[in-house]
């Protein structure tokens, strides 16, 4: 077993790979993109790719006409999947461990919540009440993570937040968020032109709508800056 040979003295690596692939390449750029902190997730990838702006699935039409491809060359550029979230986070686990890169700096929860709230056309007030759920019970990573040297979906842990804010704030179970919808719809006749109340049903409705589009496209996508939430 590779796992168990040893040379040197010293255990190989638990995590042997032997050569790059597509989905591999694009696990390294993600590990650059976690080191250099940019804002930047696996869905947004995945999308890139799907939307045609990364090379993925027809990299060999970008290359040389003269370029002779060996089985192993052709086989590596002959993708016929698109990547999935999984697949990346597993690899790039994998490939960091391999690498032996040190701790990777941490991926702001808050920041990324506030991309998803923009996203889901929620409320900017909610990320205010996403924040404080971090202050208030700081993220045990141990909880999310079955290895120590497991990485952290951001994402997932993200978009609890969110429900738990919306469970706290709505209570989610048929019949407290019909009843604020109501009372907001009774309110809003109210208000004067300009003011524009938070309806729960509404938004269910607009989210029901956009759900086919979210599976396709993925989220996040929207053009709107953080600084909407009034992220610090």
């Amino acid at each position: 077993d590779s796992r168990q040979r040893k040379a040197g003295g010293k255990r190989c690596s638990a995590y042997p790979i032997q050569r790059m692939t597509m989905l591999r390449t694009l696990c390294f750029s993600y590990l650059g993109i976690l080191w250099l902190q940019e804002p930047v997730l696996p869905s947004d990838i995945i999308r890139w790719v799907r939307e045609g702006h990364v090379p993925y699935m027809a990299v060999k039409e970008l290359l040389p006409k003269h370029m002779k491809l060996g089985i192993l060359d052709a086989h590596t550029f002959s993708v016929q999947a698109f990547p999935s979230y999984q697949a990346i986070h597993n690899n790039s686990v994998r490939l960091a461990r391999f690498l032996q890169l040190p701790q990777l700096p941490q991926v702001d929860l808050s920041r990324v919540a506030s991309r998803f709230i923009l996203d889901l056309n929620l409320p900017a007030e909610l990320h205010r009440l996403v924040q404080r759920l971090l202050q208030q019970r700081p993220l045990d990573p141990h909880l999310w993570c079955n290895r120590k040297d497991a990485m952290l979906n951001h994402e997932a842990v993200a978009m609890a937040l969110i429900i738990v804010a919306l469970k706290l704030l709505f209570g989610l179970d048929d019949n407290t968020e019909r009843t604020l919808s109501e009372s907001a719809r009774d309110l809003q006749s109210k208000q004067t032109e300009g003011v524009k109340l938070f309806v729960f049903e509404d938004w269910m409705c607009w989210a029901m709508e956009k759900k086919e589009l979210m599976a396709t496209k993925g989220l996040p996508r929207t053009d709107r800056v953080p600084e909407e939430t009034g992220e610090p």
